[in-house]
């Protein structure tokens, strides 16, 4: 890891703009609905972009032609949370933390490492990854990460 303060709002904004020719191609939207101007960030920018786009990639593939993947950056209590919301199937409460494992997938064309690659990068970076039910269809991806501390004046 390459750690270093970077923005995370920035890094967010560059991360649907990547998304865009893939959604264009499943003829899906990615909407970045709402983000801080700054979101002051310590780790390594690149994993954490590759986190982000990993997320974005799936609530692509699992979301129906038409459908709307929604992304935030919010703050809560000393964390960044990011949220990507798709209009997918979902996923089974049984297998919200089994998505996790590495090589485990639901899917005949996945490897089964792409969310377990996001927890351990997350999981690095002291932060938390999880899944929530987007009822009802879909799911909510909620990535946090700790804020840096403030320097001291």
């Amino acid at each position: 890891y390459k750690l270093a303060r970077f923005d995370l709002a920035a890094l967010m904004e560059e991360a649907v703009d990547d998304a865009w020719a893939a959604a264009q191609d499943r003829h899906v939207q990615v909407r970045l609905e709402s983000r801080p101007d700054v979101a002051p960030c310590h780790g390594d920018r690149s994993m954490i972009g590759r986190t982000i786009g990993n997320v974005l990639s799936n609530a692509l593939k699992f979301s129906p032609r038409d459908g709307v993947v929604h992304c935030n950056l919010s703050s809560d209590d000393g964390f960044w949370v990011i949220s990507i919301r798709d209009q997918g199937p979902g996923i089974a409460p049984d297998l919200r933390t089994r998505v996790f494992e590495p090589f485990f997938s639901n899917r005949a064309d996945g490897t089964g490492l792409g969310l377990s690659i996001v927890r351990q990068i997350i999981d690095n970076h002291r932060g938390t990854v999880a899944i929530a039910d987007n009822t009802p269809t879909g799911c909510i991806v909620r990535l946090t990460l700790p804020m840096p501390p403030r320097p001291i004046p």
